[in-house]
């Protein structure tokens, strides 16, 4: 494949950040499920994110699509470390999954319970968070030739700071004025040769 730019948005575990010499991301010793809950008809729910912040863990349910039938939900929390060490279990399993939400949200809302308990095992993800440390970001390289990273490929960071999409989007804006700059650039070099 003969390609001329490379722009690495390949997530957390970005192969492009792996060649350009970044190291991989560092875990925050923090867990996550994910997942999307899907009802027959209107979840009965307004259309406001519902947070649930203990100690130990956060939660929310979030409301999500035009129909009111999807329910976006997730739980992030401090494993024990039997936890930590039966990762390997929890992540091939959403069964397992599912019963942890469930056991560590036991003080929410049975309304709210509801939505993890009819939740397919198919639309349950598992992962740890990570991030890149700032003293890599620093001495990384972020482009070689005409590859580089951007996004989460670049700056994984936790999700609790609200920053991550922001970051994705300064990111776009930043390569656009690049590409333009580029592309307007190459126009006029060929407008002179001719």
């Amino acid at each position: 494949m003969k390609i001329k730019v490379l722009i690495g948005c390949d997530g957390v575990n970005s192969v492009v950040a792996k060649w350009l010499g970044f190291k991989r991301p560092a875990f925050t010793e923090r867990s996550a499920i994910r997942a999307f809950a899907e009802f027959e008809d209107d979840n009965g729910f307004e259309s406001k994110e519902l947070w649930f912040i203990r100690n130990g863990y956060r939660s929310a349910f979030i409301p999500c699509g035009d129909d009111d039938k999807t329910v976006y939900w997730f739980l992030h929390w401090v494993p024990s470390m039997k936890g930590r060490t039966e990762k390997s279990d929890i992540k091939e399993n959403p069964s397992i999954m599912k019963q942890i939400a469930l056991r560590k949200l036991n003080e929410i809302p049975d309304k709210v319970k509801a939505i993890i308990e009819i939740t397919e095992v198919d639309n349950i993800a598992f992962t740890t968070i990570r991030y890149r440390l700032p003293w890599d970001l620093i001495r990384g390289k972020i482009s070689k030739g005409n590859v580089c990273v951007a996004s989460d490929a670049f700056h994984p960071m936790t999700p609790y700071i609200g920053q991550g999409g922001c970051a994705a989007f300064e990111d776009g804006v930043v390569l656009a004025r690049c590409l333009a700059k580029s592309l307007l650039s190459e126009k006029s070099e060929g407008e002179r040769e001719e």
